[in-house]
């Protein structure tokens, strides 16, 4: 006796039927018009896709082809924490151009405690700001561990600076309503990484390091402003 074989009905045979009013399998087999019907299907597909590309906006393609690039850029294999190069940034106060930094370049290694000096309106500030993803340059390049992020879009930084990079403010910015343990675990929130008990111990090991643990349940207000 021979074997015979039972066809089972897939989803997308459903579709067919439910779309055409025709029986995907006939008498046992698979209905050479469900084949046909499931080519042309995928032949749509393909062509949607490729009408979705296209419809791209002018900025959308710029903004691929930008992330293309950097992507070759962040293989460049340097040795150094950071390096800035040819940097430049221009603001623009009504309708006048204002530059603030001009063909700047910078290497920093690991470890390096650095200094940046001069006369106020000399652009330090927003060369931190630069460097520090806060801002992005008019023109020119920042590499941070190798990885040019001097073009990156906001979320991109909003990660760098949340995994990669910590900030002193000139001013405290902190939540005043907040213990001063709650202000250290702002960011750990973030990075969903750490369980609430985690957070907690990880502010604490902070606080700690700066000789603060014994003021961990203090308000900044009660707190020495140095």
């Amino acid at each position: 006796m021979s074997e015979s074989r039972i066809i089972k009905k897939t989803p997308e045979m459903e579709n067919y039927e439910e779309e055409t009013g025709k029986l995907a399998i006939w008498k046992g087999k698979v209905n050479k018009d469900f084949k046909k019907w499931q080519i042309k299907k995928q032949k749509d597909s393909i062509k949607k896709q490729k009408i979705e590309t296209l419809s791209l906006s002018r900025q959308e393609r710029k903004q691929v082809k930008t992330e293309l690039k950097q992507q070759k850029e962040v293989g460049k294999d340097y040795e150094h924490l950071i390096v800035v190069e040819n940097l430049h940034k221009t603001y623009l106060l009504g309708t006048t151009a204002v530059a603030a930094l001009r063909g700047v370049d910078l290497t920093i290694d690991k470890g390096d405690f650095i200094d940046i000096m001069g006369p106020s309106g000399s652009g330090k500030t927003t060369l931190l700001n630069l460097v520090g993803g806060l801002d992005t340059p008019t023109r020119g390049k920042i590499f941070l561990e190798g990885r040019n992020i001097s073009m990156l879009n906001d979320n991109a930084l909003a990660e760098i600076r949340r995994e990669r990079i910590g900030f002193v403010f000139q001013f405290y910015n902190l939540l005043p309503q907040m213990t001063s343990l709650e202000n250290v675990m702002v960011p750990l929130h973030f990075s969903g990484k750490l369980s609430k008990r985690g957070k907690r111990k990880k502010a604490l090991d902070l606080l700690s390091l700066v000789g603060l643990e014994e003021r961990s349940h203090h308000a900044p207000s009660e707190l020495s402003g140095g």
